[in-house]
């Protein structure tokens, strides 16, 4: 049991294989109320009047809650998402937002939202492993941001099998899923040695939280470090190259101790924006429909910060002596088939099991693919296929 245990555990951490701190999205069209409200541009919000009255809405204030910082995207849209609730309701909601974990840590936001103590999260889907075991496996959408909303949202919101499942795993939790999503920028392979494609990589000191689908991937020498140590490992040569993406790079200031990156043409989702169930509930029309905007708008303001740091990622490169390379297709396949097919494999295998929800994990991982194979250009029956074994 204790081995079981420490394998579970380790599954959860191999979830967080792409920094936590990465770009927000949020798809709000289908699940939110009607308000006849449209989302606002990149960086503005709905004006308070296309709400009614709801500026003499009784006040209620939010306490949301949240591991990380105010220099972190993650943070920093907490932030955006604050002051839009507050401005969209005229000041009838106020969100009295904790950053940093003053508040809780990651692993303790989900049982702190379902008895209550706050009313809204961005929950960290590994840290979460046991309690929403059904929708681990949201693993690498082989698509642009835009594309991977739409992939989300149809898991989350649309598909018949998947859709139940989703809205129950939460339920459980007296919680509520809202359509905000932080999806990554591309990932991208930093490495302190000059390299000419992913593979270069393989041999070196590789820097993770654990070994899990990357030594499938065929590294052969791990070591352990978790995003907030990136720097300082790569600078004083703990590890020669990680994982993260376009945004981390700018944010974490990668560009001054690495020289060469590998991108590789896939996001990550990580964060579910959550509410508790109660609390929503007891929220007028208005100031509901105030929320679902605010989700809505973060969509766009959210785009528009990753495309900047992923323009500002090729210039600081570039700026400072880097070289940028491009993953080959083949290299891409590889790595969507380590990424999902066999993460999957594994979180029915383990983490399913475990938890008795090998249906409920299924129904998520089927829809997963086929939204996968709907919306890009991957065929993951036919990676399957070619890679098995």
């Amino acid at each position: 049991m204790k081995k079981l245990i420490a394998l579970l555990l380790a599954m959860a951490m191999a979830f967080a294989l792409v920094s936590c701190g990465s770009g927000s999205a949020a798809p709000a069209a289908s699940a939110a109320p009607s308000a006849g409200n449209e989302a606002a541009p990149a960086g503005e919000t709905t004006e308070t009047g296309d709400f009614g009255d709801v500026a003499n809405d009784p006040a209620v204030t939010l306490t949301a809650a949240s591991a990380f910082t105010s220099t972190q995207l993650p943070g920093m849209f907490w932030e955006y998402f604050k002051e839009d609730v507050e401005k969209l309701s005229g000041g009838s909601i106020t969100v009295d937002l904790y950053l940093g974990g003053t508040l809780c840590g990651p692993d303790e936001e989900m049982s702190m939202l379902s008895n209550g103590s706050i009313d809204m999260m961005m929950a960290f889907l590994p840290a979460n492993a046991f309690v929403t075991p059904a929708i681990e496996s949201i693993y690498y959408t082989p698509a642009d941001i835009e594309t991977s909303q739409k992939i989300m949202n149809y898991i989350f919101f649309e598909d018949a099998e998947s859709a139940p499942v989703v809205a129950e795993t939460f339920a459980a939790n007296n919680a509520t899923l809202l359509p905000a999503f932080v999806v990554t920028s591309d990932i991208v392979f930093a490495s302190t040695q000059s390299v000419s494609s992913w593979a270069d990589m393989y041999s070196g000191k590789f820097g993770c939280p654990m070994d899990a689908n990357y030594t499938d991937m065929g590294y052969q020498n791990l070591v352990t470090v978790m995003d907030a140590d990136w720097y300082e490992s790569m600078r004083t040569g703990l590890c020669d190259s990680i994982q993260a993406t376009a945004a981390d790079i700018v944010s974490s200031k990668i560009y001054e101790v690495a020289k060469s990156y590998v991108v590789c043409p896939a996001n990550r989702v990580d964060h579910l924006m959550t509410i508790n169930t109660d609390t929503l509930n007891s929220l007028t029309e208005n100031q509901q429909a105030v929320i679902y905007q605010a989700c809505a708008d973060l969509l766009a303001y959210s785009a528009e910060v990753q495309n900047d740091l992923y323009d500002q990622f090729e210039s600081v490169v570039n700026d400072n002596g880097g070289t940028i390379i491009q993953m080959t297709d083949e290299e891409f396949n590889w790595f969507m088939y380590c990424g999902n097919i066999l993460g999957w494999k594994t979180g029915l295998e383990t983490l399913a099991v475990a938890t008795d929800s090998v249906d409920q994990m299924a129904a998520v991982q089927a829809a997963t693919k086929t939204a996968y194979n709907t919306y890009t250009d991957i065929d993951f029956d036919a990676l399957e296929a070619q890679y098995a074994g």
